[in-house]
């Protein structure tokens, strides 16, 4: 645990930002963990068989502490929401050559709302909750979502 604080501080001096530096250091992080580095399928695909052309794609990755943030809060409850029912949740990690048509993944989580072949919206981070839905809901708008409110 030791090298990995040197590393930390050495990358921190060099002027990397922390999202790097983290995204450097979970994979080491959950390889000393004994944890398994790629998941099971089941946890990186949690869409329903829906017939909607809109999606929610989330990118993340292993160690990233806002992702389990937003598992936490939102991830159990999203598909029950008419969000959730409008436009369902592929997650994937970031670099996942299956979307490989979505550019310019750099920070995790991502929020890609997909219509079709075409991006409509995206949410850079999760800053809680209220933040969430509300960026969501404005982007779902532009996808044809209509909200009660």
């Amino acid at each position: 645990m030791n090298k990995l604080k040197v590393c930390a501080t050495f990358l921190l001096f060099l002027g990397l930002s922390l999202v790097s530096i983290t995204s450097i250091l979970a994979p080491i992080s959950a390889l000393q963990a004994n944890e398994s580095a790629v998941p099971s399928n089941s946890t990186l695909s949690q869409s329903p068989s829906v017939s909607s052309s809109v999606r929610l794609i989330m990118f993340e990755r292993l160690g990233c502490e806002y992702c389990d943030l937003w598992n936490e809060e939102i991830g159990e409850t999203y598909a029950k929401t008419r969000e959730g029912q409008f436009a369902p949740l592929k997650r994937v990690f970031q670099g996942d050559a299956s979307v490989k048509s979505i550019k310019r993944i750099i920070y995790t989580p991502t929020f890609v709302i997909m219509k079709g072949d075409r991006e409509v919206g995206r949410i850079l981070g999760y800053s809680g909750e209220d933040f969430f839905w509300l960026f969501l809901k404005e982007n779902l708008v532009k996808a044809g979502f209509k909200p009660l409110s």
